[in-house]
């Protein structure tokens, strides 16, 4: 009995023993794989993360790149911009042709608006730089005190020319005054205003001329003059008309579209016919 029992428990303790064995293996087996797969998990997390702060780091080094590349851009403009700051500073320095024209025109506006009641001008001349020439008749000292207080006001250095009485009537008067209109005459570089070239002038001033209704006469074109980066030539021209045409045509002559400089205009009388201004331009081009 001992023996078979002994058998018998060995038999079953060795089917006990080998599926311990087998669940241990079985066990192992998956606990391999286990961390087989953590471990690959791990590594695809690390590569996850890796590639993540890679892709980053590019991002970061583009937007760097790109600052850097306009910064670089700024720095480049800003070395330009100061080189030709530092260019037109050398350049030889004057009135401008915007200047001249604008302080022509404003000698012209103000013997031209001043108060005219009792006065009858009969010679204009301005120049460039505002000084001014009028003459012409007045009914009697007051109306003349007047115009004269108003040229006086808004402009500089006028001085009393000729003034005799007329023997039509014992106040009427014919007078003279000079002067030099109030005007900033800031100085900069010659060529800050260029006409593309002096033989397309014609075709503008003639342009202008039919829009005012003025006639314009021949064209004459001077010597040249050099200057610091440009050339300066002269113009000289008649415009006749009635005087609010010429009026409308000087002032046509002002502008981005006409860059020239009113050197001088004088305007006087056509008996009766309107009026005849001789003018000169100064034109610069390269």
């Amino acid at each position: 009995m001992i023996h078979v029992n002994l058998a018998r428990y060995l038999d079953v303790n060795k089917v006990s023993v080998d599926r311990v064995s087998q669940k241990d293996s079985f066990f192992a087996e998956h606990r391999v794989a286990l961390v087989v797969s953590l471990a690959a998990a791990v590594v695809l997390g690390c590569v996850g993360v890796t590639l993540a702060m890679l892709h980053q780091r590019e991002e970061r080094n583009a937007i760097l790149d790109e600052e850097f590349a306009q910064a670089s851009q700024r720095k480049e403009k800003a070395v330009k911009e100061a080189e030709a700051k530092a260019r037109r500073a050398a350049l030889p320095r004057g009135m401008t042709l915007a200047a001249e024209r604008g302080s022509a025109l404003e000698a012209w506006r103000l013997v031209t608006t001043a108060p005219m009641q009792g006065i009858g001008l009969k010679n204009i001349a301005v120049r460039g730089g505002g000084l001014y020439y009028v003459s012409g008749v007045a009914d009697d000292p007051r109306s003349l005190s007047q115009y004269e207080g108003a040229l006086r006001v808004r402009s500089e250095d006028v001085r009393k020319g000729e003034e005799t009485p007329l023997g039509a009537s014992k106040r009427a008067r014919a007078f003279s005054r000079y002067g030099r209109a109030k005007h900033d005459l800031r100085e900069a570089p010659f060529c800050d205003e260029l006409f593309p070239a002096v033989d397309s002038l014609e075709t503008r001033l003639r342009a202008l001329a039919g829009k005012s209704g003025v006639k314009l006469g021949k064209v004459a074109k001077e010597g040249e003059k050099p200057l610091g980066g440009c050339v300066e030539r002269a113009v000289s021209f008649e415009a006749r008309g009635a005087f609010d045409q010429v009026d409308l045509f000087l002032h046509s002559l002002d502008g981005k579209k006409s860059p020239v400089g009113i050197a001088e205009v004088r305007v006087g009388d056509e008996g009766g016919k309107g009026v005849v201004a001789r003018v000169r331009l100064d034109v610069r081009y390269r």
